[in-house]
């Protein structure tokens, strides 16, 4: 599954991607972000919302990248991470849960 999702085809480039946006919300060098934190996330991050959005970042990049029929490219990757953070925002608690923390696009 690791394989899948970080060395297949375009997997590399949209983890790199998703690597250096948890490495700014976290204000660390992306180096620092293992990859074994993309299929077993042992991490806990003050405040609440940080945590939250490092999982949300994680969860919908899984999702996609399992999910979808054809391979996305990291523009279509961004696209779609950008449509999942409206609607984040759109829900009634969602700007609770995350904060602004999704801005890093």
């Amino acid at each position: 599954m690791l394989h899948h999702l970080r060395e297949c085809g375009v997997g590399r480039e949209i983890w790199e991607w998703t690597r250096t946006r948890r490495a700014r919300i976290r204000r660390i060098d992306p180096r620092r972000v293992p990859t074994e934190w993309l299929l077993r996330p042992c991490f806990q991050l003050w405040p609440r919302q940080r945590h939250q959005a490092i999982l949300w970042f994680l969860a919908n990049m899984v999702f996609y990248l399992v999910h979808q029929r054809r391979t996305l490219s990291v523009m279509e990757s961004t696209d779609v991470m950008r449509r999942a953070r409206w609607k984040t925002y759109q829900d009634t608690n969602g700007m609770e849960l995350v904060e602004n923390y999704l801005e890093v696009f």
